[in-house]
């Protein structure tokens, strides 16, 4: 599911936009992704932070980029996280491995 917000504004738009669209996402599913539609500019730097910390998906784009945009949108990488734990454990456990050895042929 998708909910999208479109702004037009003679001036940028603020960090409440994105906070608007925010409150929409936290009352629909889980996979649902928000899509923020306003002219891209240097004075976007608020609302990109803004989105970059947000613990929901969030697309800021423009006119012009929306598809493009949709397209190479990509979910937070989680499973990589779980794998380089993967991997610590994995690595624990041949460590704990060969410290029993050491220790029953000393």
């Amino acid at each position: 599911m998708f909910a999208i917000q479109c702004k037009d504004h003679e001036r940028p738009p603020g960090v409440s936009v994105a906070r608007e669209l925010e409150s929409v996402l936290m009352r629909t599913t889980e996979d649902a992704i928000g899509i923020l539609v306003t002219p891209l500019n240097e004075h976007k730097d608020p609302i990109r932070n803004w989105i970059k910390t947000s613990k929901y998906k969030i697309i800021l784009t423009d006119e012009e980029n929306i598809c493009k945009d949709i397209r190479d949108f990509k979910k937070p990488q989680v499973p990589a996280k779980v794998k380089k734990n993967d991997n610590l454990i994995f690595h624990l456990r041949i460590i704990i491995f060969l410290l029993i050895i050491i220790i029953l042929f000393k």
